[in-house]
């Protein structure tokens, strides 16, 4: 853990602080801690109450963004059934089960009249290369002033270096790029750029 995400540690709770704990031991792709606390900020300062997540993993992040007051209702989805076992797990034990809505589906086949009509904040944090069609398909689906995070828009660093990489990397890290490109001059929205955890894109909602 560096400087920045000690000084951000407070921001868990016990059970947050286990979640995080269980993450970083078995290997799961939970959101970096200064990430989450850009993300929790967000949240803060324009009152989000309904949030739709793309990518549950554990339900690191979706405990995250419950614990802050303003938020009432997320919904969350998950493909792998495996990791959605676990995170269904952690969901019914934990402080936020009623916040908390968990989907098991592919988020490109589920249907959105299962979802909220409309949302204050979506958070993609799925699979990267699908970041496009996931825009596509939930953007309607965002409040006008609304905000869609996308996280891990520098996979590591290798959307800025690709020098080494193998062909399958090198490929999915263009759509990364592309994707990222395409944010620029979007119609209705106004994007920016932070190098937060591993790196974010701040999508909000022109009226």
């Amino acid at each position: 853990m560096n400087y920045i995400d000690k000084l951000n540690d407070h921001l868990h709770n016990d059970y947050t602080k286990k979640l995080y704990t269980y993450g970083i031991e078995n290997k799961y792709p939970i959101m970096e801690l200064n990430g989450i606390a850009n993300l929790m900020f967000i949240i803060k300062q324009n009152n989000i109450k309904r949030i739709l997540e793309i990518g549950t993993a554990i339900s690191y992040s979706a405990h995250m963004m419950a614990s802050v007051d303003c938020v009432e209702h997320i919904d969350t989805i998950e493909r792998d059934t495996d990791t959605a076992n676990i995170a269904k797990e952690f969901i019914n034990n934990g402080p936020s089960k009623d916040k908390i809505h968990l989907f098991v589906d592919d988020a490109l086949k589920i249907s959105n009249d299962l979802l909220l009509k409309e949302y204050d904040m979506i958070l993609f944090d799925a699979a990267k290369v699908q970041n496009n069609n996931f825009f596509d398909k939930y953007a309607p689906l965002l409040k006008v002033g609304g905000i869609i995070v996308t996280d891990n828009i520098l996979f590591h660093g290798c959307v800025e270096n690709q020098e080494g990489l193998t062909k399958n990397v090198r490929n999915m890290v263009k759509k990364i790029d592309q994707y990222n490109q395409s944010l620029i001059d979007l119609e209705n929205y106004d994007s920016y750029f932070l190098p937060v955890g591993d790196g974010q894109a701040i999508i909000v909602k022109r009226g």
